[in-house]
């Protein structure tokens, strides 16, 4: 796996993110339709593909460029073939997205504020999955503030064909049980909610339908 020794120590020393690790090889089956939303460099992207196995796929959306590049020699590198890559932005709406870069990260100027204005190209998981055949079973979502927002494109995915997710909410301290990544979820009958790990600012959540 390609890597920046500053900024990845915890992939090299295997102590990125245990909880979510544990979770995606405990629950996640041969087979199965996985998607990775804000896969940056691949880590969950290439555990996700030894767990799918041949007959599954792992479809990872990553905005930046500079991430998405590495993406790619990454699951190259590891000679996978079930994994489908795109240098795309997932929002509630599709269209084109202005991001500002933070870090390795993403954050848009504004929600929605620059669609149309040019940028980068953004689909929502509903479009996404009405343009194909396949039904996701899992999604792991980190995109750095705007969960509400993917979720809120997923409303019909998250109603008929019912994935487990996990997912990172930011400024859970601000928020708390109150966060707005919560009412799509609660809407769509995702009455199983549970922490991973300690809560802090930022904490991975796991969520599946009743």
């Amino acid at each position: 796996m390609r890597l920046n020794w500053r900024h990845h120590k915890e992939y090299v020393f295997g102590v990125y993110e245990p909880t979510v690790v544990e979770v995606i090889q405990r629950v996640v089956q041969s087979g199965w339709v996985c998607v990775d939303v804000g896969a940056h460099i691949g880590y969950f992207t290439l555990l996700l593909a030894k767990q799918v196995g041949a007959k599954g796929k792992v479809i990872a959306f990553e905005p930046f460029p500079s991430n998405f590049q590495t993406l790619c020699e990454n699951i190259t590198l590891n000679g996978y073939r079930n994994v489908v890559l795109e240098n795309k932005a997932v929002m509630e709406h599709s269209g084109l997205v202005s991001l500002e870069p933070y870090g390795d990260a993403l954050l848009p100027f504004s929600t929605f504020a620059h669609f149309g204005s040019g940028g980068i190209p953004a689909v929502s998981l509903d479009d996404y999955f009405a343009a194909c055949e396949d039904k996701p079973n899992f999604v792991k979502i980190d995109v750095e503030g705007m969960e509400a927002a993917v979720l809120r494109g997923m409303k019909r995915v998250l109603c008929e064909d019912r994935p487990i997710i996990v997912m990172e909410l930011h400024a859970f301290d601000q928020y708390g049980e109150n966060h707005p990544a919560f009412e799509p979820l609660k809407e769509a009958g995702y009455t199983r909610i549970s922490a991973l790990g300690k809560r802090r600012r930022e904490m991975h959540i796991l969520a599946q339908p009743a």
